[in-house]
């Protein structure tokens, strides 16, 4: 992992008047010139979280392993860092080296951190200005560190325990995102049948008959009457038993009432129908939901994918192994 910060100086539009934009091999070239010829890969069968996530995060890691350029934006503290270092670790998983760069230091310095904190801080090359390289040549250690813990005896036990918990906390994610949606609409339905009920005051027709009925049902009923009323048409009598099949024998009588005392009634069922599949829905959901015990679920991603990266990690690197020493004129060729 190359971590590099900005040179002092740099002229930003200079260095865009030299990007050629119709080179196809550069990422930034097809972003600033084409966004089209921007490549898009099948994701991953699992994708690891060794240092956690939430949905949003989640879904950044996602887009980010799945196309050749991804912008992650976000307010400090809404764990952009925690996504970059995700990416990073399924990258080295994957066998990859990583080039991160920033405008200024403080972004890298926090990643570079971070990997220290998880015991992978010999990965880690702080570069760009002389001063970094120099610090870097200087505390370089001879050999890699004692990793001998990290080896896992068996691994695809631990996979297995990966792809259970990325299954738990996606369905988790869901259903949180399921509940929101639910609890939003729930809140304007409520606020828009408020307002119908003081327009439909005066009608005081009891409707408790219609109730149970389908919302869908009941829109499409709403809609052909308020269709027939824009024409002044009286619903005809097969349309008036045809409705009497589907709602009740009530509704043969109730159609040829005046028009405005008709549409206030289904409107007022409506409201009261999809209101109640609503709360219905979102009973299953946060039932669902409190089944899964998503905070340990995502406990359980974060352990495995911390347990496998590190497995890889002293796979690759022979622990206790001679490193390869960088000196100031091979740092760039190495």
């Amino acid at each position: 992992v190359s971590i590099h910060a900005p040179r002092e100086g740099c002229d930003l539009s200079m260095q865009y008047e030299q990007l050629d934009v119709c080179r196809d091999n550069v990422p930034l070239a097809q972003y600033l010139g084409d966004a089209t010829k921007l490549r898009v890969y099948r994701q991953p069968s699992q994708i690891y979280y060794p240092f956690g996530c939430n949905a949003s995060q989640k879904q950044a890691v996602e887009h980010a392993l799945t196309h050749q350029v991804s912008i992650i934006q976000g307010p400090p503290g809404t764990g952009k860092t925690q996504t970059i270092l995700n990416i990073i670790a399924n990258l080295l998983l994957a066998g990859k080296t990583i080039l991160v760069v920033s405008n200024n230091n403080s972004a890298v310095e926090n990643i570079a951190e971070k990997l220290q904190c998880e015991g992978l801080g010999f990965l880690v090359a702080q570069l760009g200005k002389s001063e970094n390289k120099e610090a870097f040549i200087q505390q370089q250690q001879p050999y890699y560190p004692d990793m001998e813990e990290w080896a896992l005896e068996d691994a695809s036990a631990v996979k297995k325990v990966a792809k259970e918990a990325l299954r738990k906390v996606s369905q988790g994610f869901e259903d949180q995102t399921k509940q929101a949606q639910l609890r939003a609409e729930l809140n304007a339905l409520q606020t828009e049948r408020q307002y119908n009920d003081l327009l439909n005051e005066a009608i005081g027709q009891d409707v408790s008959w219609l109730k149970d009925k389908s919302p869908a049902g009941l829109m499409a009923l709403l809609t052909r009457f308020q269709q027939l009323a824009e024409r002044s048409e009286r619903p005809s009598f097969w349309f008036r038993l045809k409705s009497a099949f589907t709602l009740g024998p009530q509704a043969f009588s109730f159609l040829k009432r005046e028009f405005a005392e008709v549409i206030a009634c289904l409107e007022d069922a409506y409201y009261y129908a999809y209101q109640s599949k609503l709360e219905k829905e979102l009973v299953a959901v946060t039932e669902h939901l409190q089944s899964i015990n998503l905070k340990q679920g995502i406990q359980e991603l974060t352990n495995s994918s911390s347990q496998l990266l590190k497995s890889e990690i002293a796979k690759r690197y022979s622990s206790g192994g001679a490193r390869i020493l960088f000196t100031s004129k091979n740092i760039k060729r190495g």
